[in-house]
């Protein structure tokens, strides 16, 4: 999969608009995905108690309440309002990196296990990383001295 753009978009919900900024556009994904640390960075409060998550708007109050879904998510309805979003098109990242960063910088074990067992819709295998080698190369130090005359 390749992030095809990045801009902002509207979400209705509620009566209530909210604008979502940096958001990735990737076409072949079946679902969106919501980082809960960029809403509370945008001021959107959030809330998740005995199995349901709330939203709440900075000024507007509560913005959406979800239930939590029997893959342990919660399912964000919400529609585009038709203002024309803004896109940039942008250079693609590597997949396995783009997941990695979408689920809070899970680790690439966690990310094997989400893909192994199916747990996550459009997560294709995970491409292992290189490591490069990194050799410590010890010099001798020559200490100097010169003697008085």
């Amino acid at each position: 999969m390749v992030v095809v753009g990045k801009g902002n978009i509207r979400l209705h919900a509620n009566g209530i608009t909210q604008v979502i900024t940096n958001v990735y556009y990737v076409p072949e994904l079946k679902n969106n995905l919501i980082s809960i640390g960029q809403l509370i960075e945008m001021g959107v409060s959030v809330l998740i108690q005995n199995g349901e998550c709330r939203y709440y708007h900075s000024k507007e109050g509560l913005f959406l309440q979800t239930k939590m879904s029997t893959n342990r998510m919660f399912l964000f309805h919400a529609t585009p309002t038709s203002q024309v979003s803004t896109c940039f098109k942008t250079v693609s990242e590597d997949e396995t990196h783009l997941w990695h960063c979408r689920y809070g910088h899970l680790n690439f074990k966690g990310l094997e296990t989400l893909q192994s067992k199916k747990m996550v819709t459009g997560l294709s295998k995970i491409k292992k990383m290189k490591i490069q080698k990194v050799e410590k190369k010890w010099a001798l130090l020559q200490v100097i001295y010169q003697q008085r005359l």
